[in-house]
């Protein structure tokens, strides 16, 4: 399975991002460019290579970022594909912590996983809670990352100056 995590990159002395890797357009890329070819190479071309190369572009368009800016005091969460992408704002002053916590995947309405499994995934999510008590979801791993995400949590907190709660 394709795993996806995002990554911390420092832009400027003010601003670090949590976003995909670039091997992640690439990929993406790579992949509708072998379909292309193969379909230039055809006399006929049916719906599916067509399907599965309009699927593949659209897929490396998506965008998922959470830049947080201490010049402008602002965390800014850009998500969605490169033209139809939506954008939301959250002032530092309105964030009470970031919280890192660990937690089971939870069966469905028939009392399985999503995964299927006897034992139920272990996951760890970053979040960001504000004061009026909302919380955005930034990132969910399975729990064998937690070190790289809860470095990543640290890094986030100590540069914004906002506190990280770990929960368990």
């Amino acid at each position: 399975m394709f795993k996806l995590h995002l990554v911390l990159k420092e832009r400027s002395p003010s601003v670090v991002e949590l976003t995909l890797p670039a091997g992640f357009r690439i990929t993406f890329g790579i992949i509708a460019l072998v379909f292309l070819g193969s379909m230039a190479t055809l006399d006929r071309v049916s719906a599916l290579p067509v399907a599965i190369t309009a699927v593949t572009v659209v897929a490396g368009l998506y965008e998922e970022r959470w830049k947080f800016d201490r010049g402008r005091g602002v965390v800014e969460h850009r998500y969605g594909l490169l033209v139809f992408s939506g954008r939301s704002l959250v002032d530092f002053g309105s964030i009470e912590s970031f919280v890192l916590s660990n937690f089971r995947e939870a069966p469905d309405d028939h009392g399985f996983s999503a995964q299927k499994s006897i034992a139920l995934r272990s996951l760890v999510s970053l979040q960001l809670l504000t004061h009026d008590g909302k919380c955005r979801t930034i990132e969910i791993r399975a729990n064998r990352h937690n070190d790289s995400l809860k470095s990543n949590a640290e890094r986030i907190g100590e540069f914004c100056s906002i506190p990280l709660r770990i929960a368990e």
